[in-house]
């Protein structure tokens, strides 16, 4: 999924890439007229209380690429707690919480430590092993998109070693999903 940059020409014209689970097709186009229509959130990355409260409403929208996009702009803003960050995660589907951690290991805000520590104590004693894939699947992905960012690539190998280990410690063999262990053996963990 492409969004348009306007004024832009060229290959600029497309702005940045937006991959978009197959069985999420039906959000796309109700989440970019959302996101067309809407007035921007923030103005120079400040957020109102208006905006605020607006973004956390959208984080419960059945629409999930809406609320990803929510998410994404309280995390980069800064305001989103390291609480509403583990309660977002906690109550997100799968596909919604590997995009959760993708935003949190990625985003570029300095404030985005905490966020990362509480991930990191999620996948420490979950018990689930679709919580401990999904929370693998952001990192992975985290790491793979990521490579110019090398505190993101580090951010992401450590959470997939605590998420291996987990594994391990729950007795939950990985063999079974080749798709994990190819994960894991492609970020060398």
């Amino acid at each position: 999924m492409f969004i348009p940059v306007p004024g832009a020409a060229g290959i600029e014209q497309f702005g940045t890439v937006r991959l978009v689970f197959t069985d999420w097709g039906e959000y796309a186009v109700p989440a970019f007229t959302f996101m067309a229509r809407r007035p921007p959130f923030a103005e120079k990355g400040r957020l109102g209380p208006s905006e605020l409260s607006r973004l956390r409403r959208l984080l419960s929208q059945e629409n999930k690429l809406v609320a990803a996009l929510a998410f994404r702009e309280l995390v980069a803003s800064g305001a989103m707690s390291p609480k509403s960050a583990v309660n977002q995660l906690l109550r997100a589907s799968a596909k919604l919480g590997a995009i959760y951690t993708y935003i949190i290991l990625t985003s570029p805000n300095s404030k985005r430590e905490p966020l990362v520590q509480e991930v990191t104590s999620i996948a420490k004693i979950a018990r689930e092993p679709t919580s401990l894939r999904s929370i693998a699947l952001g990192a992975f992905a985290a790491g793979l998109f990521r490579t110019d960012d090398s505190r993101a690539i580090f951010r992401s190998k450590s959470l997939l070693r605590v998420v291996h280990r987990r594994f391990k410690e729950l007795r939950i063999p990985i063999e079974g999903d080749a798709y994990l262990v190819w994960i894991f053996d492609k970020m060398g963990v």
